[in-house]
């Protein structure tokens, strides 16, 4: 109960701290109903306008529909299927448009994350203390409890695939049970239906759990026509049935999802950073102390975490019931190399971003989750040596994970934000001239990232946003000029034409901040 009641402080508290990134930004966008050209006509035209300009298209508008939320999505974000906006614009509209009020639907989504986690666990171990152990580590994640602070539909799709799978495991178990009625197995099979058409409405990765789900059902069945295999066929048929209408807006849109994901396919790292990656990644369900992938201890934390996980394997492998390691077998192996071994074969960064995993981590605490409970708490009364080994590290490893979770609670930025991770200090270096003018152009990141520095500018702070960057005159009256990710043709020319000098004064791999100065100051 301690720790249950750990992993809820942490998942409420410093809700606001962390700043309103770039990719959240979108997720407001949408929830208005605003699109692209909305905002890139109105704001992004080459005028001069304020922050409170920019922010206006960040608060809830009631003249926006539904429609226009649907409408958005569709031409062009097509890739996200709209339930988690839908539930997102009713909940704003009623609580407000706060950063604390959005983000608290996904708070809200983590805690129906524990019930439906120790279900799972209950129906796939028969056990209450395995289900105990799997909510410990579950309430406890790094990784979990930073996605339960962020207003995309991550967790809510982490719940509710919890939700299908423990349902599915229910429905096979009526089945197999002769004494059960027909009434009750079929709505054990209904209730696995509406979960997972929920599922596939709040996230197109369900077709990863759906894979990995019958690959399950046939080594489960041992590749066999059995009553299982058919109305699992038979449920997987409505659920496709059902999800059609947005599969086809998906289809017809596909350019604009095929645009906006280009950069998975497009940027290309060495196999071995893959690897690296990933291993990282795996790490953060665990242990999350944000150092960069080059530190030492990264490293370390890396290895510790992947013996954890490949022994945690293993150990269910060696000691479960076929029905139990093939259900968490798939779960791991279906996701990742789904992602994985395209980026392998012909280059790509699809198995770099650690929320495109995150079925494959269930599988990775439900198998850590029966280490411990068999390890560990079993055993805790033996005197044997082993079992007092394998109860010190259990400590230290979740004493490791709290600290992960304090460090995490007390930061402004985490590692996914890295699009807007210096987003702080940007406004720090513009904020301290008295009347700034910031200019940049619409490519790239700028938008999120110039609407999410809107919330961190003080309100003298003017922008300027040029649609295109072939002719332009700095305007006069401005304390100071900053060009944020200026192109180089713009700074070639305005260092030949207006006699001026650009001074970079920070850059990292996404925002580069440029200072304009007269020569005549420049060179007092």
């Amino acid at each position: 109960m301690i720790i249950l009641a750990l992993g809820i402080f942490f998942r409420v508290v410093n809700i606001e701290q962390k700043i309103f990134w770039h990719d959240e930004v979108y997720t407001k966008l949408y929830m208005a109903g605003y699109t692209r050209q909305d905002w890139i006509t109105s704001l992004f035209n080459g005028q001069i306008i304020g922050v409170k300009d920019v922010e206006k298209y960040l608060q809830f508008n009631p003249q926006r529909t539904l429609g226009d939320l649907l409408y958005t999505l569709a031409v062009q974000e097509p890739d996200y299927t709209p339930l988690y906006h839908i539930i997102l614009r009713f909940w704003v509209q009623f609580l407000g448009d706060s950063i604390t009020v959005i983000r608290s639907l996904s708070v809200v989504s983590s805690l129906l994350i524990f019930p439906a986690l120790y279900w799972l666990s209950w129906e796939l171990f028969n056990s209450s203390l395995i289900a105990v152990t799997s909510l410990a580590i579950m309430a406890i994640s790094p990784f979990f409890i930073l996605y339960a602070q962020e207003s995309r539909d991550f967790i809510l799709w982490t719940a509710i695939i919890i939700l299908a799978n423990g349902s599915l495991l229910r429905a096979i178990r009526l089945e197999h049970d002769l004494n059960c009625s027909s009434r009750n197995k079929n709505y054990a099979w209904g209730i696995y239906i509406i979960l997972m058409i929920l599922s596939f409405y709040t996230s197109l990765f369900t077709v990863s759990v759906m894979l990995a789900q019958s690959i399950y059902i046939i080594l489960l069945e041992r590749f066999r026509l059995t009553k299982v295999v058919i109305f699992y066929c038979l449920a997987s048929i409505i659920n496709l049935i059902a999800f059609l209408p947005w599969f086809i807006v998906f289809i017809v849109n596909y350019q604009a999802f095929n645009n906006s994901m280009s950069w998975i396919s497009t940027i290309k790292i060495s196999n071995l950073e893959l690897l690296k990656n990933l291993s990282l990644n795996i790490s953060r369900v665990f242990f999350d102390f944000g150092l960069p992938l080059e530190h030492t201890l990264t490293y370390i934390i890396s290895l510790i975490s992947l013996v954890l996980v490949s022994y945690s394997v293993y150990w269910v492998c060696y000691d479960t019931a076929p029905r139990i390691k093939y259900f968490i077998l798939s779960m791991i192996i279906i996701p990742i190399s789904l992602l994985l071994l395209p980026d392998l074969i012909i280059g790509g960064i699809r198995s770099l971003s650690a929320r495109y995993l995150i079925a494959a981590f269930l599988g990775y605490i439900l198998a850590v989750s029966y280490l411990v409970a068999t390890k560990v708490i079993l055993p805790i009364f033996s005197n044997e040596l082993t079992n007092k080994i394998w109860t010190i590290l259990a400590g230290i490893l979740m004493s490791i994970s709290i600290v992960s979770c304090v460090m995490n609670a007390q930061a402004k930025v985490v590692w996914f934000q890295v699009i807007s991770y210096n987003l702080p200090e940007v406004a720090r270096i513009i904020n301290q001239s008295s009347s700034p003018l910031l200019i940049s152009n619409n490519t790239g990141y700028n938008p999120g990232n110039i609407f999410a520095l809107s919330y961190l500018l003080k309100p003298e702070v003017k922008i300027q946003v040029l649609p295109e960057e072939k002719e332009y005159t700095i305007p006069r009256g401005f304390s100071d000029i900053f060009l944020l990710n200026p192109s180089d043709d713009l700074k070639a020319r305005l260092v030949n034409t207006q006699n001026v000098k650009i001074k970079q004064v920070f850059s990292d791999l996404y925002l580069w901040l440029w200072k304009v100065k007269s020569r005549e100051l420049a060179e007092e």
